[in-house]
């Protein structure tokens, strides 16, 4: 179930210009503006968000089906300064506040 819940997730990011920085469990984090800026990457998050609550609306029939379960989603868009690090040093590239 997870695996298809990231893999969704996912690919509504990319599609939004974001990019999947954690993947833990359940959790899903994206990042806009990074590693490339974009004037509009606040709005593209929040257009994410949205996409997600279809995402996992759209899921929620083939989970309900093969595994008779339903996801609960919890989204939140956080906004400001985060810190990056050089991602060949095997360590997550950003970290916020």
């Amino acid at each position: 179930m997870l695996t298809r819940w990231v893999a969704a997730a996912g690919r509504a990011i990319a599609r939004h210009g974001g990019t999947t920085e954690q993947a833990a469990g359940d959790v899903v984090l994206a990042v806009f503006g990074f590693p490339v800026l974009n004037e509009d990457d606040p709005l593209r998050a929040v257009l994410t968000a949205a996409a997600l609550r279809d995402v996992a609306a759209s899921l929620d029939e083939e989970l309900e089906r093969d595994f008779g379960v339903c996801l609960a989603v919890r989204i939140g868009v956080h906004t400001g300064e985060v810190v990056t690090r050089d991602p060949s040093a095997g360590q997550a590239q950003v970290r916020g506040p």
